[in-house]
């Protein structure tokens, strides 16, 4: 349920389509909505998530999005200059810093709600957590290889064109021929959350005892692709590498008018942040007990 925080606070961030501000402004409700897909809140559990996110969300206007807009403002123009392979991964290297600094903030209150689990919604959780899996494998089981790389292709693309805008022939026959270096992942990465799911749920057979579980539920986040496996490893790494090609060909073969589109789009990301960072108003509650008192 951490990861769904973190992922659910990046997909607003870098989304495009509805009003960024107007989703950020709605992650409380948003991360309620997430969460409850894994585990039906007492009202209790309920009143301390929303403000212990609450407190989440204004340390974060106020701490990453300033640094959120000045990184988008910079680096528009810089990738359009011209990039490399470095300089992509660098950019995406400083978005999992980010993440990283949410994690951090994020395990505490991922322990303490945790720790008031019942065993009804131990097992709710369980078996929520399985159809995820499921449902992530999905798209690729049974699929063949050539569906799979088309897959691929489709995502990357609606991806992209979010800031780019639509795709030369030249730019489309490229992801159609870089397509073929994808290797499907979905499945192993479904495997891979069932055998670090297994941990998870064996620390929280030991919830009673706060601080080992926040010990116990930091280390499972930092220690993630130890569960990998040899397989998904190999794959995932030649899959990171192909997105990171990619997008260095694409950006580099962007026309003038796409180039255009494309530092539009992160200034106008950059405003909003600048924005919600500016209307954050005094800071929330401190969260109720939950747990210890």
């Amino acid at each position: 349920m951490m990861g769904r925080l973190i992922v659910l606070v990046l997909a607003v961030l870098l989304g495009a389509g509805c009003s960024v501000q107007m989703a950020y402004n709605n992650l409380d409700r948003l991360a309620r909505w997430s969460v409850s897909d894994y585990v039906d809140m007492t009202d209790r559990q309920r009143a301390y998530f929303d403000a212990a996110v609450a407190d989440i969300w204004h340390w974060h206007r106020r701490d990453h999005l300033p640094r959120y807009a000045d990184f988008l403002e910079a680096v528009g123009p810089a990738l359009v200059d011209g990039t490399d392979e470095a300089e992509m991964q660098a950019v995406v290297d400083r978005v999992f810093d980010w993440a990283q600094e949410i994690q951090d903030r994020s395990v505490p209150v991922a322990a303490s709600f945790l720790a008031s689990l019942d065993e009804r919604q131990l097992v709710e959780l369980a078996d929520n957590l399985e159809a995820r899996n499921v449902e992530i494998a999905e798209p690729e089981a049974g699929a063949s290889l050539a569906e799979s790389q088309a897959l691929w292709r489709e995502e990357f693309e609606d991806r992209f064109t979010q800031f780019s805008g639509r795709l030369t022939g030249v730019q489309r026959a490229y992801l159609e021929q870089r397509a073929g270096d994808y290797r499907p992942e979905r499945v192993l990465w479904a495997d891979y959350r069932r055998r670090w799911q297994a941990d998870f749920l064996a620390l929280l057979a030991f919830r009673q005892d706060l601080d080992g579980l926040t010990r116990g539920l930091a280390d499972l986040a930092e220690q993630r692709e130890r569960y990998y496996g040899a397989e998904l490893a190999d794959v995932f790494e030649a899959n990171v590498d192909l997105n990171r090609e990619a997008s260095v060909w694409l950006v580099n073969s962007l026309t003038e008018r796409q180039q255009t589109r494309f530092v539009e789009r992160l200034n106008e990301l950059a405003a909003d942040f600048r924005e919600l960072a500016a209307d954050g108003g005094p800071a929330p509650a401190e969260p109720p007990c939950l747990v210890t008192c």
